[in-house]
């Protein structure tokens, strides 16, 4: 039976993100903001995976899953006028950026 551990190599730091994960995180972020910005549901849906559920215990219709119905809540909302997504993850009200693609 073989044992082992994964340690950082010797002068790498253990809290140091990879420069080619950081840049495909930024990459993914980046679409992600222009989706909203541009009130593309489409796109915004896209991001996520297909079987992402958007969780929402504050509305009636709190849980929607996959692509199509979380492209249909975003289109609804971006057809309301919803906006601001930096002000609402600040204030905790969403953890989209959880199940998106390219992360």
């Amino acid at each position: 039976m073989v044992i082992g551990t994964v340690m950082p190599a010797v002068g790498q730091d253990k809290n140091t993100v990879d420069p080619e994960v950081r840049q495909q995180i930024e990459v993914a972020l980046k679409k992600y903001d222009e989706a909203w910005n541009k009130n593309d549901a489409a796109a915004f849906a896209a991001r996520f995976t297909s079987e992402a559920t958007d969780v929402r215990r504050w509305e009636a219709v709190g849980v929607v899953s996959g692509q199509e119905a979380i492209e249909k809540r975003y289109a609804a909302e971006f057809a309301a006028g919803l906006s601001n997504h930096v002000k609402q993850a600040c204030s905790g009200i969403s953890n989209r950026r959880r199940h998106m693609r390219d992360l």
